[in-house]
């Protein structure tokens, strides 16, 4: 059976996981005291300790930290100005303006020590010995000494931890600039401590210079003096290697050598280049003749003015000759003239060119002998030129090693002079730009910024530590976290009153110190409060007769029966019947809170009933429908005769369950025969065969038809359960008449019977539902008890045994519930919790849906769901939420 529910689907179903900023917001205001708690606590400390707090003051001086040429740079090497060669350099001068030297001699100076052990109550270090003095004022330091003795001073160690601790140095950023601040609670004395601190910085500045310098000199000097024993040396050698050589001198030997060998180079190669056109000439004056005709194409020959005039005049006698030929014959006298002419002629040509041959042969001589002497001379020089070379090389070697020598002396004597007056010269990379001046505000404490800070922290902190916890609590607090993890509606809430708690009234669970009366549950600030369960209950009349309600929760001490109180209370005011049952056999707790001291209860009951044996009685006194439950429930095996003025009826059982009815005085129209007989199962004459057989054997009737064949077993079954139904009916119809039940072993399969083994029980639940029961139901009555408001009822536990709910009869317990359904329009049912292990599942199927009390904040959504992972979905008409710790006006459906 289902509730009908007057709430869209859309309001009870499951949200996602995620959360808004409503959440968060209600978070923060449930938690609001713990956060303000958290406000104060923080805020209080912070300005405590601010007004207590010792002030502290900050003096600073600013310097200038200078990179200047130094000179005494090894060998006179520029200095490097880039970032990479700078920033190592102000970052070594930052580190010593807090070197353990210089501090040690501020504390010396300002006698610290002795200021110190007045602040921290020790005493004073022991004065300086009659030695000590002596050397200070002769100016001797032994810092080795002194830091030992600090070391074994226990308050010297103190004082300089201190002072580490107060002393701060900040560079400025993209500057040469730098911060020199001392921190404490005095500022007059930080402001001398800062002072002298950049003074006594700039002295140690000037003494490690003058120092370096010296140190710097010192080897210098013994550099130079190295360095000029070097040049003497080298000009010795010098001297000595010339003298050895025979140079007088070497200015510039290898020009000279190199212009020479030049010259002789050219010369040669104009005395090759001479020859060979002179050999060239004379090779083709060898080659010509007097009888060729092409002997001057060679230009000497040619330009010869004897052989030109010589050959001129061969030519002209020829062409004669020729012209003279075509007169005169060979014999001619002028033919013969002409013949010796040119014969003559020939011969001084010839002459002349042997002798131009000869003088060519003599000027091919020679030009070879000039070029021989020309290379003769020029591998004489090339040969010289090597050995003053090597010569040359050497001396040369020597000239550059004395000369680098004279200039690294000459440079080592200017470095030693300059480095000289940088000694004498007071001189430092650091500079004061502004003294530190009397503080007059401290730096700390800052109170209205420590209030401040401490309120928006402590708030920050303190909601998140609230919404940090509300993560980790897995419980729920509010309706919206039900419906979220649980997706179940919330019917109400109980929200949690102090007043109650201050007044020792508690509407929680029956184990707290003292109970509600009822009075004040009814009447007091619960009862004022509008309630959403009857509406829920009486949103459709039909759907509000005879539920039975169980309330349910997942642990003791979760307020279930004072709720199931309460939720009695608000449905008998809304004019419902309401009976509360207690069916929490260990814990019962429903006379406590109506005050009950009566005897009797559930538990009474249940016994009664189920000791009760049938056996013999009377129909005023009995319901058939108790008879027939009694034997049912106890599973009893028998005959039932039921005798009702004229007739007689024989109910058989066999273990409980009805079996068959008999009926001797049955009409002739009900009898079995005349129905099979009428629905043209058989014939007259089949019929009348096996009456008279029937009245020969005493066999019954049904087994003769089926054993003779006139009938099956399946077309026999049917009318056997029609005339079943009408017994039955008959027999519930009944009002009067004497019963005596007979314990017997009923058989199913006896011979010549036939059980076909129906299930009558859904008929005999309605009809004895419509019956009515009187035993039963007289002893139920008899134990309810009536509350102080109209229309409200309970019937208590009140159990001796403290037996757990699974050990009571389940067929009982639901035929009480269905007889307290009928005479009431609500049964609520104080179940024992989901945890008991008292078998409480077994009592699920048989109501008509479950309510779950939970106890706000008390309980893990995931131990809840797994609990009612037990109950099913279908049954769950949703929860209340007992003892919410939140405002009225957050929620607006209360019980």
């Amino acid at each position: 059976m289902k509730i009908q529910h007057t709430i869209s689907p859309d309001e009870y179903r499951p949200k996602s996981d995620g959360k808004d900023l409503y959440d968060y917001l209600q978070v923060v205001y449930r938690r609001k005291w713990y956060i303000l708690l958290f406000f104060f606590i923080v805020v209080g400390l912070v300005t405590a300790y601010s007004f207590r707090a010792e002030p502290v003051y900050k003096a600073t001086a600013l310097l200038m930290i200078d990179k200047k040429p130094s000179p005494m740079n090894p060998l006179g090497e520029g200095e490097d100005r880039s970032p990479h060669a700078i920033i190592p350099y102000y970052n070594t001068q930052i580190n010593l303006l807090s070197h353990r030297t210089l501090i040690e001699s501020v504390i010396k100076d300002l006698d610290l020590t002795s200021y110190y052990a007045e602040k921290l109550s020790e005493p004073a270090p022991p004065e300086p010995s009659r030695l000590d003095k002596l050397r200070r004022s002769a100016g001797i330091d032994l810092p080795e000494l002194e830091s030992k003795s600090h070391a074994q001073d226990p308050l010297g160690v103190k004082v300089l931890q201190s002072y580490f601790k107060s002393l701060e140095i900040e560079p400025i950023r993209d500057s040469n600039l730098v911060h020199i601040s001392f921190v404490g609670s005095d500022p007059e004395m930080i402001t001398r401590i800062v002072n002298t601190h950049a003074a006594k910085a700039i002295e140690s500045a000037v003494a490690l210079h003058r120092e370096h310098a010296e140190n710097a000199l010192k080897w210098l000097r013994s550099q130079v003096e190295k360095q000029k024993q070097e040049v003497e040396n080298f000009q010795r050698r010098i001297y000595e290697f010339k003298k050895k050589n025979r140079l007088v001198t070497l200015e510039d030997p290898r020009n000279i050598h190199s212009q020479e060998l030049t010259e002789l180079n050219s010369a040669l190669t104009r005395a090759k280049a001479d020859r060979i056109a002179k050999q060239t000439a004379y090779l083709q004056a060898e080659k010509i003749s007097g009888e060729q005709l092409d002997i001057f194409v060679s230009p000497e020959i040619s330009a010869n003015s004897v052989i030109a005039t010589l050959r001129n005049q061969l030519v002209s006698l020829k062409g004669r000759q020729i012209e003279l030929g075509t007169k005169y014959g060979p014999k001619h006298p002028k033919m013969m003239e002409l013949s010796t002419g040119i014969s003559q002629t020939r011969a001084d040509l010839e002459a002349e060119i042997n002798r131009l041959k000869k003088a060519y042969k003599t000027e091919s001589d020679k030009a070879a002998a000039m070029e021989a002497s020309i290379e003769q001379m020029l591998e004489e020089r090339k040969n010289q030129a090597m050995s003053l070379g090597e010569k040359s090389i050497e001396y040369d070697v020597l000239q550059q090693q004395a000369l680098s020598s004279k200039e690294i002396y000459d440079f080592l004597l200017k470095q030693a002079e300059e480095i000289n007056l940088s000694s004498v010269m007071s001189s430092s990379s650091l500079r004061v730009i502004d003294r530190a001046d009397v503080p007059f505000l401290p730096i700390s404490p800052k109170i209205k910024l420590n209030i401040l800070l401490a309120a928006i922290l402590s708030l920050t902190l303190g909601i998140g530590l609230a919404l940090f916890f509300d993560y980790m609590d897995s419980s729920l607090k509010t309706p919206d976290e039900v419906v979220r993890h649980l997706g179940i509606p919330v019917l109400g809430m109980v929200p949690y009153y102090r007043e109650l708690k201050n007044n020792g009234s508690k509407f929680l669970p029956w184990h707290d110190s003292k109970q509600l009366e009822y009075n004040e549950m009814v009447d007091g600030p619960l009862s004022s409060i509008s309630s959403r369960l009857p509406a829920e209950l009486t949103s459709t009349s039909e759907g509000t007769i005879g539920r039975v309600i169980a309330i349910e929760s997942v642990t003791m001490g979760e307020g279930k029966t004072m709720t199931t109180a309460r939720m009695a209370a608000s449905l008998s005011e809304a004019g419902l019947r309401v009976l509360l049952l207690d069916c929490d056999f260990q814990r019962s707790s429903l006379n406590k809170i109506f005050d009950n001291t009566e005897g009797g209860g559930l538990e009474t009951v249940l016994e009664r009933i189920q000791s009760h044996q049938v056996t013999s009685g009377n129909l005023k006194d009995y319901s058939m429908d108790d008879l027939f439950f009694l034997i049912g429930l106890n599973k009893l095996n028998g005959r039932l005769i039921i005798k009702n003025e004229d007739q007689l009826l024989h109910v058989l059982f066999q273990n409980g369950k009805l079996l068959h009815i008999q009926n001797s005085n049955n009409p002739k129209a009900n009898r079995i025969g005349a129905m099979l007989l009428q629905g043209n199962f058989i014939t007259n004459d089949q019929l009348n065969d096996a009456v008279e057989r029937h009245r020969r054997t005493g066999q019954p009737l049904g087994y003769i038809l089926v054993n003779s064949g006139y009938i099956s077993l399946d077309k026999l079954r049917g009318p056997l359960r029609l005339q079943m139904e009408e017994h039955i009916q008959r027999l519930f119809s009944w009002k009067t008449g004497q019963f005596h039940f007979k314990p017997e072993l009923i058989r199913i399969y006896e011979n010549e019977r036939i059980f076909f083994g129906d299930n009558y029980t859904a008929m005999i639940h309605e009809l004895g539902r419509i019956a009515g029961s009187k035993l039963i139901e007289k002893e139920i009555l008899g134990n309810i008890k009536s509350g102080s408001k109209e229309n409200l009822y309970f019937l208590p536990a009140n159990s001796s045994t403290k037996k757990p709910l699974g050990r009571v009869n389940r067929a009982l317990l639901k035929k009480i519930l269905e007889i307290v359904r009928e005479r009431f329009d609500v049964v609520l049912i104080d179940t024992p919790p989901l945890d008991s292990r008292t078998g409480v599942e077994s009592l699920f199927s048989i109501v008509d849906g479950v309510v779950v009390v939970i106890d706000a904040g008390h309980l893990s959504y995931r131990v809840i769901n797994t609990a009612m992972n037990t109950v099913p979905k279908d049954k769950i008409i949703g929860a209340i939420l007992n003892k919410v710790r939140t405002q009225p006006r957050n929620y607006a459906y209360y019980m």
